[in-house]
This record gives C-alpha cells, sequence and structure tokens, in this order.
C-alpha cells in the first residue's frame, strides 16, 4: 500500500489519463505498463484514499512522484510546510517527476509550497557520486544511466545545496 502522508488523497482516473496519454514518455507509466498492471484496475477507493499521518507537519520532497492528475481538492488539506525539489529543466527534467507548467503542475496547486529547481541537473543526480567504472559497469548492464549528468552538473555540489534547501522548513518550524 502506498503511504504519501503529505498527499491526502490520491486521483487514479486521473493518473491513469497521464499514462494513457504519456506511455511513450514517462517513466513511471512505462514501468507499470512493462510490468503488466492495468491502472484502472486497481481499487480506485483505496488508491484514492487518505494516508495522511498527522505526525508529519512538514515535507521536503526530492523528485516526488505519482502525482499526475491530481487536483485541487486532492491537495487541499496538505501540510502547511512544504520544499518541493525538482532536479533538471527542459530536456533534462523527468516528466514523471515533473510538477512543474511542463509537468503536473502539483506546484501551482501547492499556493504555498517553497520550490527550488535546481539545473544543471537531472532526476538521478540526487543519488551519490559513482565510483569511477559505474557508468560502464551500469552500460553493460543495459541499467539506468545513474551515474551520467547534464554537461556543467557538479553532482558534489548539488548534494550540498540539496541538504542545505532540505533544512528550510525544519529550521522554520523549529524556531517558530
Amino acid at each position: 500500500m502506498l503511504n504519501f502522508s503529505w498527499c491526502p488523497t490520491g486521483n487514479l482516473n486521473g493518473y491513469a489519463a497521464y499514462c494513457r496519454k504519456h506511455v511513450d514518455q514517462g517513466a513511471d507509466c512505462q514501468d507499470i505498463a512493462q510490468a503488466g498492471i492495468d491502472l484502472m484496475a486497481l481499487d480506485a477507493e483505496r488508491w484514492d484514499a487518505s494516508y495522511r499521518d498527522h505526525h508529519i507537519t512538514m515535507v521536503t520532497a526530492i523528485e516526488p512522484g505519482l502525482h499526475h492528475g491530481l487536483l485541487a481538492h486532492n491537495v487541499a488539506n496538505m501540510v502547511g510546510d512544504i520544499l518541493l525539489i525538482g532536479l533538471g529543466t527542459g530536456s533534462d527534467r523527468y516528466l514523471a517527476t515533473d510538477f512543474g507548467p511542463s509537468g503536473s503542475s502539483l506546484s501551482a496547486l501547492l499556493t504555498g509550497a517553497v520550490v527550488e529547481v535546481v539545473a544543471p541537473a537531472w532526476h538521478f543526480t540526487a543519488l551519490p557520486a559513482c565510483k569511477p567504472a559505474g557508468a560502464a559497469i551500469l552500460k553493460e548492464e543495459g541499467e539506468d544511466p545513474v551515474c551520467d549528468d547534464p554537461a556543467g552538473t557538479d553532482r558534489n555540489e548539488v548534494h550540498q545545496g540539496t541538504t542545505k534547501n532540505c533544512r528550510f522548513p525544519t529550521r522554520k518550524n523549529l524556531l517558530a
């Protein structure tokens, strides 16, 4: 069962519509299709239910997923302090996690959220730096290119900036 305590309700019909439209672009939808999962055969009541945990009062989400298709009523009761961090812009932006205008527009629904976009970067830049042979090994095994970054990216600098940005909601609430 999915447990996104920062997202009070889901929208299975909205997410399924996104996947129908972007099955060739959205890696999330491609993975679902390749696994043979029929989204419309899932239990909508369970998908759309609230899994909010009232112990969680702030959220930092780096490259959040599964937000396509959400509507204003789905996010109306979200926690007050939300920091959304996106990695990359333009062709370096991962559609499955794009919460901006070129993606799900989740950031427009969360009018009080702080939004940070880090560039140059892309989805996998948030992962630790790879060992020297990592990229070659991943390519040989047919895995995602998690060691590759857009030109000009300094993965360690991105990690330092992201860590600093993640402190924002925590510091704000601790000082209040």
